[in-house]
């Protein structure tokens, strides 16, 4: 029995391929179409352009992005709660199925307003209010220093971030990353030591 090919999620899987290689603006259909292995007509039953399926795949990059968001009562568990975050972030980090889509984000901020409206929503909109909020709670717990939420959120988050983009960066060199490894968890022991009560 021949098991049919899901056209869609391919077209869709070749695009990410294409755009983290080449860029959004000089992958056409027809390399689309060649990668799935079907006609370029074909791609017109499943999206209506190539607009279409960029935006497709930016829907999809954003869900991945970033840790996902955990209940807030769960921050006064304090210097755990961010451990949990920090390796939620790691995993991301050296996550092979999330390098293609890092790597789109990195190369489309400056040249695709969607990407960029979307990466500063998730991060500035989104992730920072809520770690914002995350940091507010452990304060109210009496776990650590009484600060501005927003720029603990944003001196916690931002090494993360050029964590990973360094780890990118080398892994593009094949470079060794064995020294990031720790890095996350010493980020952690520096940060919460300067914090904590």
């Amino acid at each position: 029995m021949k098991i049919k090919k899901d056209t869609k999620a391919e077209i869709l899987k070749a695009s990410k391929e294409l755009f983290s290689q080449k860029g959004i603006n000089s992958t056409g259909m027809r390399d689309i179409a060649s990668i799935v292995g079907i006609k370029q007509s074909a791609i017109y039953n499943h999206y209506k352009n190539k607009e279409s399926i960029v935006n497709a795949v930016i829907d999809d990059l954003f869900l991945h992005t970033l840790p996902q968001e955990k209940d807030i009562a769960l921050a006064s568990k304090g210097k755990s709660f961010l451990r949990d975050y920090i390796v939620e972030f790691k995993i991301l980090c050296f996550d092979k199925a999330r390098e293609k889509e890092f790597k789109i984000v990195m190369k489309e901020l400056y040249n695709h307003e969607k990407i960029r409206n979307d990466f500063k929503e998730l991060v500035y909109g989104k992730h920072l209010k809520y770690l914002s909020k995350v940091f507010f709670t452990m304060m109210q717990d009496n776990l650590i220093k009484s600060s501005d939420p927003y720029q603990l959120s944003s001196e916690f988050f931002s090494h993360l971030l050029m964590l990973k983009f360094e780890i990118t960066l080398f892994k593009l060199d094949d470079d060794t990353q064995i020294k990031f490894t720790n890095l996350f968890e010493k980020h952690l022991d520096f940060f919460w030591e300067n914090i904590s009560l």
